[in-house]
């Protein structure tokens, strides 16, 4: 009895493992039976050299499919407008010509209208096929041409990409400036001043702001409530003052821009020779002194890949209209999870101030008026320190 049932079982496998051989012509009559579309293949195709197993004797075989199973073979499809016609690329000269002077007429001006702002990833897609598209701006539309088989290739891709709402996260952005020298002059009275306090990682946070070279992490994971609290410490002993706090709303693969910065104006001369004579003329050129920060993020889950593109500009003289500046740029990729926040400091800070105090009037006199006034210079050093945390 278990012999005949072995013997059974081995015959239904034989049954259902049984494969099926079919020429390109063989293959191409079941694709086109089962689209109810005409297939001619190339008279330059052998049949006997591209082979196709199938494991049902008359499978219904999608035009998607069969053109699948031809790219393996080094086979192409197009669409002629009234027809499918099967080639092998660079062998077929027909092809070649019948493309020039019938494919091209066949393209129609489609348009379709969009739901959402998704014409620049519609625009890359396109351009996979060569072909140049239109966005109307009034109508959220884009119109291309394009034949009826390339068509029907892309037209569900375009839905997807339109359908598709791109995701988007906030930064809160904090721009602090500790002053070294106020730190220097407290001295050991710091220790004193720092020593019980209840914050959690206290000194870990404070060392991140004013000593960043000492910290080994700039990520804050889980205390974030504790770092804040540590900076509204150090605000209200006037160690570390905040400059901004800005919170910026990104979509992904979008870039955002903030900047805290002073117009400061340039002089900027001019000569002009006209008829032998020589006139110099005197305008003015306004540059933005200060902080930049530019952010592109690409939104992956919780996961948020993102460059930032820092610039901090100094300024170290103003006199005479003619500002000499210092420049720090920085460029470089970070990865945070939703709820954490990155701390980047030691970005050094030299301001120097000119004070000038005297008797009104007399100090203006001109070479009298230097013993009317006083003047006084005052450099000061400081380090500023960006948080981003991202939510």
């Amino acid at each position: 009895m278990k012999k005949i049932l072995l013997l059974l079982v081995l015959c239904f496998n034989v049954v259902f493992s049984k494969s099926f051989e079919n020429t390109i012509f063989d293959y191409a009559h079941l694709a086109s039976a089962s689209n109810n579309v005409d297939i001619l293949v190339s008279s330059s195709i052998s049949p006997q050299s591209y082979v196709f197993y199938t494991s049902k004797p008359y499978p219904k075989i999608s035009l998607e499919v069969f053109e699948k199973a031809l790219k393996l073979q080094n086979l192409k499809l197009a669409f002629t407008g009234d027809f499918y016609y099967v080639y092998e690329p660079g062998k077929d000269n027909n092809m070649t010509s019948f493309q020039k002077s019938v494919i091209d007429k066949d393209k129609n001006l489609r348009y379709i209208k969009l739901k959402n702002n998704s014409y620049d990833d519609i625009a890359n897609l396109l351009s996979m096929y060569d072909i140049n598209s239109t966005y109307l701006y009034r109508s959220n539309a884009v119109t291309f041409l394009c034949d009826d088989f390339i068509y029907s290739h892309i037209k569900s891709s375009i839905d997807d990409l339109d359908n598709m709402d791109l995701p988007q996260l906030k930064f809160k952005i904090t721009i602090l400036e500790t002053n070294l020298d106020f730190l220097k002059e407290k001295g050991s009275k710091l220790s004193s001043l720092f020593q019980g306090n209840p914050i959690k990682d206290f000194h870990l946070f404070v060392n991140l702001i004013t000593i960043p070279y000492n910290s080994q992490n700039n990520i804050v994971s889980s205390d974030k409530k504790g770092f804040y609290s540590t900076l509204n410490f150090l605000e209200n002993q006037r160690i570390t003052r905040i400059v901004s706090n800005p919170f910026l709303l990104a979509r992904s693969n979008t870039e955002v821009f903030f900047s805290s910065v002073q117009n400061i104006p340039f002089l900027k001369n001019s000569t002009s020779v006209s008829d032998t004579r020589v006139s110099q003329n005197t305008s003015y050129d306004y540059r933005d002194v200060g902080l930049q920060v530019t952010l592109k993020p690409v939104i992956i889950g919780d996961k948020v890949d993102f460059s930032l593109h820092l610039i901090v500009e100094d300024l170290l003289s103003n006199s005479n209209l003619t500002p000499v500046t210092s420049k720090k740029e920085l460029k470089s990729s970070y990865t945070l999870k939703k709820g954490e926040l990155l701390v980047l400091s030691g970005i050094n800070k030299v301001t120097n101030t000119n004070y000038t105090s005297g008797i009104p009037y007399l100090k203006d006199i001109w070479f009298l008026g230097n013993l009317f006034k006083i003047q006084r210079k005052e450099t000061n050093n400081s380090v500023l320190t960006l948080s981003i945390e991202v939510f």
